[in-house]
């Protein structure tokens, strides 16, 4: 606010546009003839010394101060049927008190006959200023209001007059509407608080100051006419903003503005500059402002992030040089007058948290060293992510199968009535089986050896179609061979050998031998080198032995069948050859 006003008054006739002497006819009422300054000046005044008045002028500056509003003109276009009174009489405090000085400073020659679309120069302190109010539009999450008589939870449409503080929490947002259509929306985390609401009398023009308190704030500001003004108060800088599309935010004792359209005055520690489209700049605590410099350009998205259907929902960016993070936020909407979501992260594989199946509004943008945020990607994003593929178990990603016909494993779904199964291969080879009940499937027939890759979508109880889950690659190998006939014996040393047939070079043979078929305590489980074992006998009658090959990559196949292998009983040598032994003594 100005200390004081100076007030200069002078009795000459006032000019026009052309530097004419006005030729308005009839007496000022004498109470128009000294307006203290709030009219255009009247009567004579002695003259002034080059000097005095600009000292006169440069005392008015260093008094006028933040007070610039007022110094300023409304550029008012005329409708047909007004003229000086009904403006006066509508717009004008004093009631007619300014008619006069209306016609006087735009020089109208005929004010009974101006012709609908003249300009008429109002200056700002002549208007009407009456309270103004804001209201709260759209709201989600926390969102509180306080303000002298307390604290309470915000609801849509609430009215704010002045001096309340919104305040919103970590996953909310709000939308504030002032009377002039400006838009300033709250994202999670921030507050601001109402210091001044006012408005010119029957017209949508809004002066309003608004404190920022914490977080960050997207903001569109409307213009209904020259004195639409916001200005809002950071810890550390203040912004002044008029027709404007801009982002704010406050953090680490430093506030920070971004400008998409028009300008904002962007003041601290005693000094402003102007920022323009396409610029930011940031001014921390005790400094002033650093010089705009240009946004980081808007990122771009991998093409299948425009559709997720994957659970834990996110996307990909192509990361942007210069970027130390990126922020997205979805709406429900291109309006984004709501939130759903807005997140702070590194990249390039951005989550987006939990949501619906449906269609969102993207943003996406850059972040500097500086906590400067960059230009906006905006897209439309599509989520088809249920019901979610089921889990696959087997074949495993990249794994070796070498059964025939092959069989595939998967975890089952709740709730889920089949599911969609597909298979790819070499040579355009494909299987596809709709739908599936349980969990598993064998193929009708021996797959070829070739690198495949299968996959699964869920049907749910209701008939719809989930989206299909990732590809899992696997290679199928020729079958492991199985030793299926039983080993040949072998006696030497009083120790017993067994030997079966060779299954090749390379390939190894793991062996178990028990006294009992079920091998629940085999007494020799190896992997050995080669087709042969050798083992001492025991009193048992008979062995049992099975025998499994080992791949070259140490894929160990299935066990053949269960062999029984009847021991010799050396107690029993001397008896068989006794009859012999006689005979030949006798």
């Amino acid at each position: 606010m100005p200390l004081f006003r100076l007030v200069l008054v002078s009795k000459r006739r006032p000019f026009d546009r052309q530097g004419r002497r006005s030729r308005v006819r009839g007496r000022m009422p004498p109470q128009d003839r000294t307006l203290a300054g709030d009219g255009p000046p009247t009567g004579r005044s002695r003259r002034r010394s080059p000097l005095l008045l600009l000292l006169l002028a440069l005392f008015w500056l260093a008094g006028s101060g933040a007070g610039t509003a007022r110094a300023q003109e409304w550029m008012y276009v005329l409708r047909p049927g007004e003229n000086p009174w009904s403006i006066t009489r509508r717009y004008l405090k004093g009631g007619l008190r300014y008619w006069r000085p209306l016609i006087e400073l735009n020089g109208i020659r005929k004010p009974r006959q101006m012709p609908p679309g003249t300009v008429v120069r109002i200056p700002a302190r002549w208007l009407r200023v009456v309270p103004s109010s804001a209201r709260i539009e759209r709201l989600s999450g926390e969102v509180r209001i306080a303000d002298a008589s307390g604290s309470r939870k915000a609801a849509e449409g609430d009215a704010l007059t002045g001096g309340e503080t919104v305040s919103v929490g970590s996953e909310g947002s709000a939308l504030v509407r002032l009377a002039n259509g400006s838009e300033i929306l709250l994202t999670p985390g921030s507050s601001i608080r109402f210091d001044a609401l006012s408005g010119y009398a029957n017209t949508l023009m809004v002066d309003a100051v608004v404190r920022l308190l914490a977080g960050r704030i997207e903001a569109t500001t409307k213009r209904q006419g020259s004195l639409d003004r916001l200005e809002i108060h950071g810890p550390v800088a203040v912004s002044a903003v008029r027709g404007t599309r801009f982002r704010l935010g406050t953090e680490e004792k430093a506030d920070r503005v971004e400008v998409l359209t028009g300008r904002v005055a962007f003041s601290a520690a005693r000094r402003s500059l102007t920022v323009t489209a396409g610029l930011g700049t940031f001014a921390r605590a005790g400094r002033p402002p650093a010089p705009p410099r240009p946004l980081l350009p808007a990122p771009a998205l991998s093409p299948r992030s425009l559709r997720l259907e994957r659970l834990p929902l996110g996307i990909e960016v192509v990361p942007v040089p210069g970027a130390v993070a990126y922020r997205v936020q979805l709406a429900a909407d291109a309006k984004f007058d709501l939130l759903l979501v807005d997140r702070l992260d590194v990249g390039p594989r951005l989550s987006l948290g939990p949501l619906d199946d449906g269609v969102y509004a993207l943003r996406l943008r850059a972040v500097d060293a500086d906590g400067i945020e960059g230009l906006d990607l905006e897209a439309s994003v599509e989520v088809d992510a249920r019901p979610v593929p089921p889990l696959l178990i087997s074949p495993p990603q990249e794994g070796r199968n070498r059964t025939q016909p092959p069989e595939f494993r998967w975890a089952e779904v709740e709730g889920a009535a089949g599911y969609r199964f597909e298979l790819d291969g070499e040579g355009g080879f494909r299987f596809v089986a709709d739908p599936v009940a349980g969990s598993r499937l064998t193929l009708p027939e021996a797959l070829p050896p070739g690198s495949y890759r299968w996959r699964l979508a869920t049907i749910a109880a209701d008939g719809e179609r989930g989206p299909f889950g990732d590809f899992q690659r696997f290679r199928q190998l020729p079958p492991t061979p199985r030793i299926d006939a039983p080993p040949g014996m072998e006696v030497a040393d009083e120790r017993i050998a067994l030997r079966w047939v060779d299954a090749g070079p390379a390939y190894r043979y793991r062996v178990q031998m028990a006294y009992e078929p079920g091998f629940r305590q085999p007494f020799f489980d190896r992997v050995l080198e080669t087709n042969e074992v050798a083992f001492d006998p025991a009193s048992a009658a008979a062995v049992f032995i099975r025998i499994a090959v080992v791949e070259p990559d140490g894929y160990e196949g299935a066990f053949g069948p269960v062999h029984r292998v009847d021991l010799p009983r050396a107690g029993w040598w001397p008896l068989v050859l006794l009859p012999f032994l006689l005979a030949l003594l006798l």
